[in-house]
């Protein structure tokens, strides 16, 4: 009875070894005392410190959409370089970006009206968070400074007034909104995430017809602040109002 829990024991060792991403030996390496522990090619990164003896015990594996959108803890690649902090998405680069949407496009200055929807996941156009929200509304204003009529679909008719919060003027309550919109053309885009940057794409679309009248895209270094503004992605749990946009000439 003794030989055989033995036998069982050290097959239960040798199974966690060779689960364990390289190893429990490889596992516990990394930063002695430091916060950074290998989880395949990642490193996961604890908010508190590891012993430098520590070993991974556990049968729970973690999706790379979970290290990414864990409270605390970041998806960083394993050869310790992440990306600099602050770089990338700025106004500076939305700047650059809506010039060269505007360099494919020069008659919108001149013919158009553009509304500007909220840029979406490319593996979900249903789904969209911070990240594309705060996108848009970027986008809207260099539009806007650029010289382009755009309007802002969020725009009540009347203004919205709380006696304890305060005026609005931006809804998206569709009993706060009307149901049609005097633009010609409508900014769309979609991103789509990666642990080492966020790629955008944007295009105007003529809406009698659905043309292309431009187009850019641009990649986005991955930091800390566009993990944070993604984190918060997620779907509308009940179907949209669909509002209609003129196609006049």
């Amino acid at each position: 009875m003794l030989a055989r829990n033995c036998g069982r024991l050290a097959g239960g060792i040798l199974t966690l070894l060779l689960l364990l991403p390289g190893g429990a030996v490889q596992a516990a390496e990394g930063q002695v005392g430091g916060k950074v522990l290998p989880v395949g090619r990642y490193h996961y990164n604890y908010p508190h410190e590891i012993p430098g003896d520590y070993v991974f015990r556990t049968s729970r594996i973690f999706s790379h959409w979970e290290l990414q959108h864990a409270d605390g803890r970041s998806l960083v690649p394993a050869d310790g370089l992440p990306p600099k902090a602050g770089e990338g998405f700025n106004d500076e680069a939305v700047a650059t970006l809506v010039g060269e949407l505007l360099a494919g496009g020069e008659e919108l200055r001149e013919q158009y009206t553009l509304a500007v929807s909220t840029p979406v996941n490319l593996r979900n156009l249903y789904a969209t968070s911070s990240f594309g929200r705060l996108l848009g509304e970027r986008v809207l204003g260099e539009l806007q400074r650029a010289g382009v009529g755009v309007i802002d679909v969020r725009k009540t008719p009347a203004l919205l007034i709380s006696q304890r919060q305060g005026e609005y003027g931006l809804s998206r309550d569709m009993d706060e909104l009307p149901f049609i919109l005097d633009a010609q053309a409508v900014l769309v885009g979609t991103y789509i995430a990666t642990p080492r940057r966020v790629v955008v794409e944007l295009r105007v679309l003529r809406n009698r017809d659905g043309r292309i009248l431009t187009s850019v895209s641009r990649d986005f270094d991955m930091d800390g602040e566009i993990a944070m503004l993604l984190a918060d992605e997620s779907v509308p749990p009940r179907a949209a109002t669909p509002v209609r946009v003129q196609a006049y000439e």
